[in-house]
Formats: structure tokens, sequence, C-alpha cells
């Protein structure tokens, strides 16, 4: 009974160091650092965003990059960095497992030109009247979402800022939106036409009383599968990166539980 007992408490000691591991590791693929031969980089190095910007004057061809993954067994791969053209150009920075899966994308975007006012195209300032824009509103983020409109409401009024009055702003599929999921697009040219940027803004309109209950229904079984799909893939990452280290305690659980049954059948003997 003892040895039961004994193996149970250092199972449930097993399941809490892994958990509490799990949660400390953090995303997999995060950058520890990302620099640029040139100032002007926008918005400042932080690992959980991955949409930057700059500006570079017309005879800039290429822009060196520094970039060291938190993880020292990955790799990093960038492309687009060299043969610069004028307007936008976009540079990939992907960091790569050992096992040649990329677990995460950085972009900068590259505006190359004669004018930086005139060429461009990134909005000041989005805002939708009654709700909330999720993640929180900056000019290199270009997704965002904000949750749940009434049935009753068939348009989202929208405030869309360019950083150059000039520039042309259109707004699209915000004319009638339909029960369930919408995506409206918000597309920004530059004043010399040389760069556009297309922002979207995900939004659900909420159905009438009789298809709410199933809907809500329908949604939280979506919650529940992304939720095991996240847990699931947290845990292979977690297994992934300390391998070497959880393969080692499982083998000393396991010796150290093998010579307690052994002792134990002595003593009966």
């Amino acid at each position: 009974m003892k040895i039961k007992m004994l193996i149970a408490s250092l199972f449930t000691v097993c399941i809490c160091t892994m958990t509490t591991l799990i949660i400390a590791t953090g995303n997999v693929g995060d950058l520890e650092k990302l620099t640029i031969n040139r100032e002007g980089l926008e918005p400042a190095f932080n690992e959980n965003i991955t949409m930057y910007s700059i500006f570079v004057p017309i005879n800039v061809e290429k822009i060196d990059i520094v970039a060291i993954p938190k993880e020292k067994e990955f790799s990093v791969e960038i492309t687009g960095n060299e043969n610069l053209v004028e307007g936008d150009n976009i540079i990939n920075i992907n960091v790569i497992s050992p096992k040649g899966k990329i677990e995460k994308n950085y972009k900068i975007v590259v505006t190359k030109s004669r004018n930086f006012e005139n060429s461009d195209s990134y909005l000041l300032n989005l805002i939708v009247e009654n709700a909330i824009l999720a993640p929180k509103f900056t000019s290199q983020n270009l997704i965002y979402d904000c949750g749940k409109v009434a049935s009753n409401v068939n348009k989202l009024k929208i405030l869309a800022f360019p950083n150059n009055e000039e520039a042309k702003v259109e707004i699209i599929g915000n004319d009638e939106l339909k029960f369930g999921e919408n995506k409206i697009d918000i597309k920004v040219v530059s004043k010399d036409l040389k760069t556009n940027k297309s922002y979207s803004i995900n939004v659900v309109r909420e159905s009438d009383d009789k298809n709410s209950l199933s809907n809500v229904e329908e949604e939280q079984k979506n919650i529940d599968k992304s939720n095991k799909v996240s847990i699931f893939e947290m845990l292979k990452n977690f297994y992934i990166k300390n391998m070497g280290i959880i393969n080692v305690a499982l083998v000393v659980v396991l010796v150290f539980i093998g010579l307690l049954v052994f002792k134990k059948s002595i003593k009966k003997k």
C-alpha cells in the first residue's frame, strides 16, 4: 500500500513539475534579439511583436539584420533583405526548429522612397465606434478582431485616419454584414501610388434569438477543440525542446520505483 502511495506521489510531482516548466517556457520560436543596420525600425523590438516597418532612402539596396533565437538549437532564415526596390519590400525572418519546421515568422516592411511622406500608406489610427480592437491598434499590425455585434447591427462605424491625409482609404465589406463571421478590409494607397497596405477587421454579427443557442454551443465546441490542440502543441513543443532532460528524469523515476519494488520483494522472501 505504501509503495502504491509513493508511486502516486512521484507521478503527481512529475506532472506538476512538467506543467510548471511548460508554463515558464513561453512561446516556441521567439527571437531573443532583432536589430538592423539602420535607425528607424518601428515599433521597438519585442519578442511578441512580429510586424515591423522602416523607411529608407532610394539609394539603399540592402538591409543587414541580426536575428538571434531564444532556443540555441533553433536557426534563423532571412529572405527579402537584398536588392530592395522602390516601394514596399517585405523581409521575412523565419525561426526554424531542429526538425526544419518554421515555428515563428517575423516581418519587416521596408519602404524605399525618394519622399517618405508621399510613400506613406500606413494608418495613423483605426477606430470602431462602440467596439474595442484586439490587439490594440498599431500602424504596423494589419489584422484585428472586434468581437461580436448585435443581430440588428448591419454596419460598423469605422474611422480610419492615414498618416498622410492625401493617401486614399477604401473600406470594403462593411456595407451589409451577414450573420456570423465577417471580414472588413481597409485598403490604404499612398499619395504617390508607390505603396499600399491592407488592414482587416474580423467581426461576428450575432444571429436572431432562434439560432443564438445553437451558435453559442457551436462556438463553445470550437473553443474546446482549439484548446485541446493548443495543449497538445504546447506539450509537444516542450518535449522537443527538453527531450534529453525529460528522458533522464523518467529513467531516474523508473529506476527508483524498480528498486523500491525489488526491495519489497526481498523483504517478503
